[in-house]
């Protein structure tokens, strides 16, 4: 195979794997901006006149707004939780010898590995005797039990390729195991801070589970609102189409912003000298 054949076999490939990645967002966004009739239309229509009365009715009727708003705060206060817990665990686990660390680690990961589902029984009972039904605090702590050892799993390993040598230096100028931590370690280890914020942000901001269950209409987040669309007629596409969009924005805009640490943090000791 020449070069020419070669690079046309593999545009075709990279084509058509990004059709069908690339797709759903795009009859997403077409969803969106239809009216009822033009969704339901058959054969589907990709020319029509735009129209917002979607996302104007679920604004102004079904309160997305309040849905939005109670998806930022819990996704942001799960991210802070998980991180503040998260991160001194990781550098336990990476700097310091523990009795049992391999066992500790490993009954972390096993939480990774439950079903969620398994959980939500005990959670929800002990969660509604201590008043934290409908609350931001209980749903970002519901998230939190699974968010929190990802964290911990991937900070351990980034955390263990900051050279000791960085933070010996550091030792001799005075500083303490804190100092060490906020002011050595962690921002050599951005790339790696950035991908745990941005994986427990996203983990919080789609979880469906709990958030239906722990929550009533003062703290629904936005997939729960999603799952309401679904009525006894059918499936109400525009709205679909419309809610989702607006779900996606943020993850998108996390996304780019912090595209080229996540691109480090994902790959970091993929390759070795």
């Amino acid at each position: 195979m020449n070069k020419l054949s070669e690079k046309f076999v593999v545009t075709t490939f990279i084509g058509v794997a990004l059709f069908f990645f690339l797709f759903p967002l795009f009859w997403m966004v077409l969803m969106g901006f239809k009216n009822h009739a033009q969704a339901f239309s058959n054969p589907p229509l990709f020319i029509f006149t735009p129209t917002l009365e979607n996302f104007i009715f679920g604004f102004e009727t079904l309160g997305w707004g309040n849905n939005l708003k109670n998806s930022l705060i819990v996704a942001t206060l799960t991210t802070f939780i998980s991180l503040l817990l998260g991160v001194p665990c990781a550098y336990g686990f990476a700097r310091f010898k523990i009795f049992g660390d391999k066992h500790l680690r490993f009954w972390i990961l096993s939480i990774v590995m439950m079903p969620p589902v398994v959980a939500v029984i005990p959670v929800f009972t002990i969660w509604a005797k201590l008043g934290l039904i409908d609350t931001y605090l209980g749903l970002a702590m519901a998230h939190t039990i699974f968010n929190l050892p990802l964290v911990i799993w991937l900070m351990i390993g980034f955390l263990k390729d900051v050279p000791h040598e960085i933070e010996e230096a550091a030792e001799i100028d005075g500083c303490n195991k804190i100092q060490k931590l906020l002011f050595i370690s962690l921002p050599v280890a951005k790339s790696g801070l950035a991908t745990v914020t941005t994986l427990s942000f996203i983990l919080s901001w789609n979880e469906l589970l709990f958030a239906s269950i722990l929550t009533q209409r003062k703290t629904q987040t936005l997939p729960p609102a999603i799952g309401a669309l679904w009525k006894d007629f059918g499936l109400l596409w525009g709205q679909i189409g419309a809610i989702t969009l607006i779900a996606s924005v943020p993850v998108l805009i996390i996304g780019f912003f912090l595209q080229k640490h996540l691109v480090r943090g994902l790959t970091l000791g993929a390759v070795k000298e």
